[in-house]
């Protein structure tokens, strides 16, 4: 009810409607009904000239809207009483009133507001703005007039509200027409003419435009195109009959014919002037318009008329000042009634406020006993599942590294098996079964000898390389087993072997063996077939036509690099598989508490690096 005669304030019916809403809130008790039925009823008689009633109904609004939280309508409630004391020539005391407004405003958090209250709130902080600039420019308070008019444009333009955004911009510019930056203004007046055609502006504000312009080119002494929009003002100001318009341009144009020594036109305009602002009652424009009409009459020898205007002139301006002066102490007595009252209804809420905090902070306080036990209890809940978290993790890695030592052992023991066995089936294989093939031989040719048919030669010839070739087979696997040079000459002598045999085989090779450090000797059993098992690998898989081998030593640590230019492979597909090569080798590394990484890539070759503590 009271939002539908808040939108139809004009309406005979809207004053029954507000009536009837403050009612029902009275009989409802409820607070913020109350303070929106007594917040519309004063716009109501503020919009129909009703003053004083307009405040007492805004007062017991203040009242209502004091007793709970709604900043939104406090700024209005507040904003309204400003534009009474506007209405009433209470100047400083409508400032005061729209700075408290927009200080509320400011202070709301917008995180809570909604979309549609943010942009409610915006238009409201626009409003005043706009109205703040305008009361300080009739305090000639220029600067602080300029900074409400940017402030008010910035917020138009979030508003997007096109149509308000060009008449602020037109109130800043008649403010910097009167702190004479002229082309300033000039330039937003002349915008100001183009969006206006654009939005299809009603006559009269095009006519103001005009005037405006007119004004601009007046005190830019561009006077021919002063006069053109001067007299298209005043010709649109004739048709639609405006007489605060007319008032404006008829002294204009007074004044710029007096400039230009027309003194004829001057007289004609400003007599003009001057009576329809004795209709208007509006003093300051009958002054303005007395002192053009002795100015020019005293230029044309009019002497009677001259006096008679100073006079008026004269008087006026006395009295102008006497009403000026008598404003601003009736401005003071007013904003010192407002102060005390402000300063009895602050005391009032600042008792109401501390019995509400001293509440608060007791609930508070209880509040923070009850979360200091419930935390301390549930802290000491989580310790001690943390504690037995811990001890079963605890537990859990013991078990797990009883497990890997047990696995180490079984490992190192299955290792150190191997190394025997071989070394068993090695001398074996060069002791009893090398020395039984080189007693054959030595009887095979014996009895080769002693047969000298031509037909059995080749065929002995062969047998006897045959029984080489098995020498031979048997020595080397002998030697692969358990070589003779890893006693001999240690793992940097069996390793020059190695590269022998790859470069007799065709392979390309760069071994660098001169980091080898002294290595305990299974260690070093153990190093050497990680690197026989990995060469076999590159031998089998890799087509590779180049290999690099090599060592150094740094930070206790042994660094062994393998590279080949072979094929490369997939190194995730191949451990998937599950291929025994690539488990021998990490294997082989584990055992030396070592690190492995393997860099392989399709048609560019392996690298290996691996890392062994010494």
């Amino acid at each position: 009810m009271v939002s539908f005669a808040g939108q139809n304030r004009y309406s005979n019916s809207t004053k029954v409607l507000l009536d009837e809403a403050l009612l029902i809130s009275q009989g409802a008790e409820d607070i913020k009904s109350l303070a929106h039925s007594h917040y519309a009823l004063g716009n109501y008689q503020f919009f129909h000239s009703k003053l004083d009633s307009a405040l007492i109904h805004l007062n017991h609004a203040k009242e209502y809207v004091d007793q709970i939280s709604d900043p939104l309508l406090e700024s209005s409630i507040i904003s309204s009483q400003g534009g009474i004391y506007k209405r009433k020539g209470s100047t400083i005391l409508a400032i005061s009133t729209f700075l408290e407004s927009k200080r509320i405003l400011d202070d709301i958090d917008t995180l809570k507001l909604s979309e549609k209250e943010k942009v409610k709130r915006r238009g409201k902080s626009f409003v005043l703005l706009n109205g703040l600039a305008n009361l300080y420019l009739q305090t000639t308070d220029y600067e602080k007039s300029l900074a409400c008019y940017d402030q008010a444009i910035v917020e138009a333009n979030k508003l997007g509200d096109e149509r308000n955004l060009i008449l602020i911009q037109g109130n800043k510019g008649e403010l910097l027409l009167d702190i004479e930056k002229g082309k300033e203004a000039l330039d937003i007046f002349l915008l100001n003419r183009k969006l206006k055609k654009e939005l299809h502006f009603p006559e009269r504000f095009m006519y103001s435009n005009s005037l405006r312009l007119g004004r601009a080119y007046k005190f830019l002494r561009k006077d021919s195109l002063a006069q053109v929009f001067l007299q298209e003002a005043y010709l649109g100001y004739t048709k639609i009959n405006f007489t605060s318009g007319l008032i404006y341009t008829n002294n204009a144009l007074g004044d710029l014919f007096l400039k230009t020594k027309q003194y004829q036109k001057s007289l004609l305009y400003s007599e003009a002037g001057k009576a329809l602002a004795k209709e208007a009652k509006d003093t300051e424009h009958i002054q303005q318009a007395s002192y053009q009409i002795y100015q020019a009459a005293k230029q044309i020898k009019d002497s009677d008329r001259a006096l008679a205007n100073f006079e008026i002139y004269t008087v006026l301006k006395d009295s102008m000042y006497n009403e000026k002066k008598v404003r601003q102490m009736t401005e003071m007595s007013m904003q010192a009634e407002f102060d005390r009252k402000e300063a009895e209804r602050f005391l009032i809420q600042e008792r109401k406020n501390r019995q509400k905090n001293q509440l608060i902070y007791g609930l508070i306080a209880i509040s923070i006993i009850g979360i200091l036990l419930f935390l301390f209890y549930r802290n000491k809940l989580q310790f001690q599942k943390t504690i037995s978290k811990q001890q079963k993790e605890l537990h859990h890695q013991k078990i797990v590294e009883l497990q890997q030592k047990n696995k180490l052992t079984a490992l190192n023991s299955m290792i150190e098996g191997q190394e025997a066995e071989r070394m068993r089936i090695a001398k074996d294989l060069h002791d009893s079964l090398g020395g039984l093939l080189s007693t054959i031989k030595s009887h095979y040719e014996s009895l080769c000898a002693q047969n000298k048919a031509q037909q059995d030669k080749e065929l002995s010839k062969k047998t006897a390389t045959l029984v080489d070739e098995a020498c031979i087979e048997v020595r080397r696997i002998s030697h692969n087993m358990m070589p003779h040079a890893l006693h001999l000459s240690g793992l940097k002598g069996v390793l020059m072997d190695m590269e022998e045999q790859l470069q007799a085989n065709g392979y390309e090779t760069q071994f660098e063996l001169e980091g080898i450090p002294h290595l305990e000797e299974t260690k070093k059993v153990m190093l050497y077939r990680l690197i026989q098992e990995i060469i076999s690998n590159i031998k089998k898989h890799a087509a590779a036509k180049q290999i690099l081998l090599q060592f150094f030593t740094h930070n206790n640590k042994l660094h062994l690099t393998i590279e080949d230019d072979g094929k490369g492979f997939n190194t995730k597909d191949a451990k998937a598989k599950g291929g025994l090569g690539l488990s021998n080798i990490e294997s082989r590394v584990a055992f030396m508490d070592g690190n492995l990484q393997w860099d392989s890539e399709h048609n560019k070759g392996t690298t290996i690096n691996i890392e062994i503590p010494v």
